[in-house]
């Protein structure tokens, strides 16, 4: 059976919550839509990971494959939409018909490892373009050619409820915080630890260059995947940041930990919790002695982790 195009306006999940997947693209901060891109990649690992990726639900639905194959397509069209409304007055998109693309690039025949591979890689890349932003460059408008007109704050709203949607196509599961299916009420046990493989560690910076004088500042975005709330430590001996100069490391806030050294909190799914994380500048070492050497100016990385699961990595510059 061929699936019937999907012709809807979804614009109207700017005003309201989606009634299917139980998302509200106005519930969060702009700043938090990075960590949520993040999140949902790493989410999509599992299905396309399945024997059954391939397998179609039903004959009018696509497979996990399918789904998985349009939402790396869909972070790579706004990823390049968003390109255009940086760097143009109010341009008209480019139109994209998702169905004839499904069918063009044969969706159905291709390697779910691959896929999943690409997906991330897309994520990725538009969750940096997002996490670059600042000032009126959230005020930037766009068009599409149905006349539907956006900002890059509205236009990032809209974006992210496709792939959060698409997997509540696929797995069913909803964001925390939404309604239930039944009416029952949920558990009221006490959260239990997250697994390891359920926290995924992101970093990101309001800039992307400091002077020799500066003290840069950063945010580790800890997002829990896990389809219930689970806890975990976001203290500084927990979570930390790592400065390297090339391969080598340089700083990392382990050694020289500020804050509580522990701090147990709760993670509901696909919420963002952030960490600030400052570096003064300096080359630290075990027991963080000091006064340390100060950076000199350069190109350097900054990196989180936990031990466990590492962020993507940030590059930035000094001088």
């Amino acid at each position: 059976m061929t699936i019937i195009p999907d012709g809807k306006d979804w614009t109207w999940v700017l005003s309201r919550v989606c009634p299917e997947c139980g998302f509200d693209t106005q519930s969060f901060a702009r700043e938090e839509i990075p960590a949520m891109i993040r999140a949902n990649a790493a989410e999509w690992r599992a299905p396309l990971a399945a024997p059954d990726a391939a397998d179609r639900p039903r004959a009018d639905r696509w497979s996990a494959l399918e789904y998985g194959c349009h939402v790396r397509d869909v972070f790579r069209l706004y990823d390049y939409r968003l390109g255009l409304m940086l760097t143009e007055d109010d341009p008209l998109y480019p139109n994209w018909d998702q169905d004839e693309t499904a069918i063009a690039d044969d969706y159905a025949a291709q390697d779910p490892a691959v896929v999943a591979g690409q997906l991330a890689s897309a994520a990725e890349a538009i969750a940096v373009s997002f996490g670059a932003l600042s000032g009126d460059q959230w005020l930037r408008p766009g068009r599409r050619g149905d006349g539907a007109s956006f900002t890059v704050e509205t236009f990032a709203r809209y974006f992210v409820h496709d792939p959060i949607h698409h997997l509540h196509d696929v797995t069913g599961s909803r964001p925390a915080g939404t309604p239930h299916r039944s009416g029952s009420a949920p558990g009221v046990a006490a959260p239990r630890p997250c697994p390891a493989s359920s926290v995924v560690l992101s970093v990101d910076s309001s800039q992307g260059s400091y002077s020799v004088r500066q003290s840069p500042e950063f945010a580790v975005n800890v997002v829990s995947v896990a389809s219930q709330t689970c806890t975990f430590n976001i203290g500084a001996k927990h979570v930390w940041l790592q400065i390297s100069a090339g391969p080598v490391r340089i700083w990392s806030s382990a050694e020289c930990a500020e804050g509580e050294a522990s701090a147990v909190t709760q993670l509901r799914r696909g919420v963002p919790t952030v960490v600030p994380i400052g570096w003064n500048g300096q080359i630290s070492g075990p027991g963080c002695p000091g006064p340390g050497t100060r950076a000199a100016a350069g190109s350097y990385t900054a990196m989180a982790s936990d031990g466990s699961a590492s962020s993507n990595t940030l590059v930035f510059r000094i001088g």
